[in-house]
C-alpha cells in the first residue's frame, strides 16, 4: 500500500489570493498542483500490484473550475472531492 500526501500552494486558485483566483493554473505558485496526479499515474504503471491512496490539501474557497480540473486529473468527479476546514 502506497500513500501520497501533499498539497500545492493555492493562492492562485482561490478568491482569497492576491489576484482573487484569476491567475489559476498559470500563477507562479500553482505549478506544483498536478504533481500528485502525475505521480499517481507513474506509480500505477510501475507498481500495478500496489494499492495507492492520495490525500491532498486544499481549501474550501477554491474556485469550482479549478477544483473540477484537479478532480478530473485524479480520475475523480468534482462532486467526489471534499474540502474540509475552517476559514
Amino acid at each position: 500500500m502506497l500513500f501520497i500526501v501533499g498539497g500545492s500552494p493555492c493562492q492562485d486558485l482561490t478568491g482569497a489570493g492576491p489576484a482573487g483566483g484569476r491567475y489559476g493554473f498559470c500563477g507562479p505558485r500553482s505549478n506544483a498542483v498536478f504533481v500528485a496526479p502525475v505521480l499517481l499515474r507513474v506509480l500505477s504503471r510501475h507498481r500495478p500490484d500496489a494499492t495507492i491512496h492520495a490525500v491532498l490539501d486544499s481549501v474550501q474557497s477554491m474556485q469550482p473550475a479549478y477544483k473540477g480540473a484537479i478532480a478530473r486529473a485524479l480520475g475523480l468527479q468534482p462532486e467526489d472531492v471534499a474540502a474540509v476546514g475552517s476559514n
